[in-house]
């Protein structure tokens, strides 16, 4: 126990080093990331390399490298002061640009900045920290150039500063040349003997049996090596009240853990035994023994399905016993019909008994599951449902699921089962071979009603799997109005009541009508008048697909157009008739076209709202690009990297078809495309590039 609760004392100094530690990396990074974004900006370069007169030359000083570096310190207050160090300038310019040989020792200074290589450099007396950092775009021009970025000292090491829930323990900070940078210790007023002075703990730190526990990291950002420090007794002297409470708290809970035990299993038991008895009792054949329960625990689910199981056996055993009993009327029956001693008269009575037991004992088909309907299903689940249902299914949701889940959105995007849906649209039977079976649907009939949000509409409508089978060409589409802060609370229109029992009778007049055997299914007629009707609007939806007209773009819905509207007259002529005999009137065609035509409206309205696959493709390049960048705190990322972040959710499947994209965000100013030695393409984003929201 006292080794895993030492233990836990220094996991606890270690998960807060660790914490400290990467929060001052990020802290680092930021500062970083900004100085690399000024060291390899073009523009700056550009205009400080320039052979401008004096007078250009600070007019492009004054109208882009102070507003840039201004922005960077408006936005970070931490960021005390930027200046460029140059031998390309020779006249200082605010603190903002100065020649290099201001700086003081500046060759050193130089020197240990290599390529590509921040220096953070930190006085811990002075409370002064400031990096270092080549002008590598300036360089390129052959010039010599160093970025000098001053912090706030305190800011640098706030995690350190901010408050924990223990105390006692020690932190210091060394550069790469071991100086101290940074100096904490948080020791109550009795125990701050135990604090080591900067030269005791650079004494202590390298010995073995020191009496204090120390533990390091090291700064990715900057190479500094971070250390906590506390001495061995205050650790001890902490685990033993844990210790004295833990064993209490043993003692105590095994205590009550074997009260507990004792109530609970006499609770338990005794119920079994009861269990066990009448299961004893129903052994002997006698199935009327129902125990009583009122409990809703899992001994009384067991009793509950006890009683469940002997009502049923007890129904199975007397319907067996009176089919026995039928089966013996029935023999005695036959035996007198086979006697020659009785009248024609009996010898009908006795047939006609006969006919009417064999009739009852003639096995029924099992009944059509009534369950029709789903909400949020699989499309294997769906075979299943429509197997049990004869063939028959509904798809009705206010979440639209279903389409989730065939547009692969809960399955790394892996488009679903569509094959089931496919052909329930077109009547074709339906085969599956599986492990477990064959399954078999000789005339899938299946209807979907999805409300689905913006958001998922256009998933789905650029899904490329689901527009490539045809399932999103034969839905149809309504985009309501939105009407929050237009409605009258005050004002509610009730649905007429002879009309809704109207409807309610036509639809449960239609559902009581048996479902007819594949061979006996009629074809529907058509009325001529009706007929040409109808042939004129598809051949107006037939137009609207050609070059220059409204459904050009849209071809995979319109195309399927004719066979939505023939199945909207099927579905209102049997609604209305009821009666297959009769042909479609022109008044049902005309209303048939007029529903039709509304869905078909919505479509064509909702693709003037809907993007193109080019302003589709460059958004979701930009927001990739924020992701890597800006909301990470990071000034550049590469080109490989934001290629591959886009190559599943953009589909640019190669560098190549990244390129017009990154040119266009170049030209545009929000991004600065530079190479390095070793192959990369470095893309820097500008500090102002936001998130890009659709449609703007």
């Amino acid at each position: 126990m006292k080794k895993i609760l030492w233990d836990r004392e220094t996991m606890i100094l270690e998960s807060y080093l660790t914490q400290t530690t990467d929060a001052l990396d990020n802290e680092l990074e930021i500062y970083n990331n900004l100085s690399n974004y000024i060291s390899y900006n073009q523009s700056i370069a550009k205009i400080l390399s320039s052979d401008q007169s004096t007078y250009q030359n600070y007019e492009q000083v004054a109208s882009v490298i102070d507003p840039l570096l201004s922005s960077i310190m408006y936005f970070h207050d931490d960021v005390k002061q930027v200046t460029i160090y140059t031998d390309a300038c020779q006249v200082k310019h605010g603190s903002t640009i100065a020649p290099i040989t201001t700086l003081e020792n500046e060759e050193e200074n130089y020197g240990m900045v290599g390529d590509n290589q921040i220096h953070w450099i930190v006085n811990a007396k002075d409370k002064t920290a400031y990096s270092l950092n080549r002008m590598a775009m300036l360089e390129q021009k052959k010039a010599k150039g160093l970025l000098y970025v001053g912090v706030d000292y305190d800011s640098v090491f706030q995690p350190f500063n901010n408050e924990t829930v223990f105390d006692n323990y020690g932190v210091v900070i060394e550069d790469a040349e071991g100086n101290c940078i940074f100096k904490k210790s948080v020791f109550t007023e009795e125990k701050q003997p135990y604090e080591l002075s900067e030269e005791q703990f650079f004494a202590t730190v390298g010995q073995k049996n020191s009496g204090y526990q120390f533990i390091k990291r090291e700064s990715k950002a900057s190479g500094w090596k971070i250390w906590i420090y506390k001495p061995d007794r205050l650790i001890i002297s902490s685990v033993q009240p844990i210790l004295i409470i833990a064993a209490a708290a043993i003692l105590v809970s095994l205590m009550a853990a074997i009260a507990c035990i004792r109530i609970i299993s006499e609770f338990i038991t005794k119920r079994i035994s009861k269990l066990q008895k009448k299961m004893r009792n129903l052994e002997t054949g006698n199935l009327g023994m129902e125990i009583e329960n009122d409990s809703t625990d899992e001994i009384g689910d067991l009793i509950n399905g006890y009683n469940s199981m002997t009502k049923r056996l007890d129904a199975t055993i007397n319907e067996v016993y009176r089919s026995k009993i039928k089966e013996k009327e029935s023999e005695a029956l036959e035996r007198q019909l086979g006697e020659k001693k009785i009248t024609q008269e009996k010898r009908q009575q006795l047939g006609e008994d006969l006919t009417a037991l064999k009739l009852e004992q003639e096995e029924k088909q099992p009944p059509i599951s009534p369950e029709i309907l789903a909400t949020d299903t699989t499309a294997e689940a769906l075979s299943n449902l429509m197997e049990r249902t004869g063939e028959t299914a509904g798809i009705f949701s206010d979440e639209a699921d279903f389409l989730k889940i065939l547009a692969g959105l809960y399955n790394r995007g892996n488009a679903g089962n569509l094959q089931l849906p496919l052909t329930a649209y077109d009547g074709v039977p339906f085969s599956r071979l599986r492990g477990k079976g064959t399954m078999f649907l000789s005339r899938p009939l299946l209807s979907i009603c999805l409300y689905a949000q913006p958001t998922l509409y256009e998933e789905i409508r650029s899904n490329s799997e689901l527009q490539g089978r045809g399932l999103v060409g034969r839905l149809l589409f309504c985009v309501p109005r939105q009407m929050a802060g237009k409605r009258n609370v005050r004002k509610c229109v009730r649905i007429d009541k002879a009309a809704e029992t109207a409807y309610c009778d036509l639809l449960g007049g239609f559902l009581d009508t048996p479902q007819q055997p594949e061979s006996t299914i009629p074809v529907i007629l058509w009325e001529h008048d009706a007929a040409e009707e109808m042939l004129d609007y598809l051949q107006a939806v037939e137009d609207s697909m050609d070059d220059g007209n409204p459904m050009e773009q849209a071809k995979d819905y319109a195309s399927k157009a004719g066979g939505v509207v023939l199945r909207i007259a099927g579905v209102l002529h049997m609604l209305w008739t009821q009666d297959t005999t009769k042909p479609v009137s022109v008044e049902t065609a005309r209303r048939a076209k007029e529903l039709h035509m509304y869905f078909f409206s919505e479509k064509m309205e909702a693709m003037d709202q809907e993007e193109t696959r080019e302003e589709r493709l460059g958004r979701r390049v930009m927001e990739k690009l924020w992701e890597l960048t800006i909301a990470r705190g990071l000034a550049y990322t590469t080109a490989s990297q934001l290629q591959q972040k886009t190559k599943k959710s953009a589909g640019l499947q190669s560098a190549k078809a990244l390129e017009p994209f990154l040119m266009q965000l170049q030209e545009s100013n929000c991004i600065e495309i530079t190479e390095e030695k070793r192959g990369k393409r470095l893309l820097y984003v500008s500090p102002y590039f936001q998130k890009p929201k659709k449609g703007g």
